[in-house]
């Protein structure tokens, strides 16, 4: 009943946030009862989810370390990558980025250690949109050029990406001045 719980739970993480609380909850609470670490952990990560969502970081922030605790504990690198890009976006979202850049670093580094290619590509996107806060373009065009290469190299749409590292080179060239060839191949590339 916990898979499914589980499986029910990610359904309505995107649509009915009330009824994926519920069935975290229950997870959580099936979990706890039975020792079942692995549903522990994916409990609290989408309690995380959600309670970020719902505005809690509070509660997001105790829910994605519970889940970090327990997939150490448990070897799960997988999870433990999710962790940490949770506690890396609460951070980015209260503008503390050294710490969020700290998280989705590690984030990225069990992703490579695992071969976690999309994990990869995702947190060097979320790596570069701290870059980005923190004014450093030249990073930020780093980290989305490797977040591009993974997403082409994979088969995964990267139009997002294109779109972004356009915007970028539109931005620097007449605001700053700043001229980064690497940026007009990659606008060239998404015309």
């Amino acid at each position: 009943p916990v898979n499914a719980l589980i499986g029910l739970g990610y359904v309505a993480l995107e649509s009915d946030k009330p009824t994926a609380k519920a069935d975290f909850d229950e997870v959580l609470a099936i979990s706890t009862r039975t020792g079942n670490q692995n549903g522990q952990a994916q409990a609290h990560l989408c309690l995380g989810h959600l309670a970020r969502d719902a505005g809690n970081p509070g509660a997001a922030r105790s829910h994605y370390e519970l889940a970090l605790d327990t997939y150490t504990r448990i070897n799960d690198h997988m999870g433990r990558t999710e962790a940490f890009l949770g506690l890396g976006h609460l951070d980015r979202d209260a503008g503390d980025h050294p710490t969020a850049r700290s998280h989705y670093e590690e984030a990225l580094a069990l992703s490579t250690r695992i071969g976690n290619q999309i994990g990869a590509a995702n947190t060097q996107w979320e790596l570069g949109l701290i870059a980005q806060a923190s004014g450093n373009c030249e990073q930020t065009a780093e980290h989305w050029r490797a977040a591009l290469a993974i997403y082409e190299h994979v088969g995964v749409s990267a139009d997002n990406v294109r779109n972004a590292l356009a915007q970028l080179h539109e931005e620097l060239v007449p605001e700053r001045g700043v001229h980064l060839p690497e940026l007009e191949a990659d606008v060239t590339a998404a015309d």
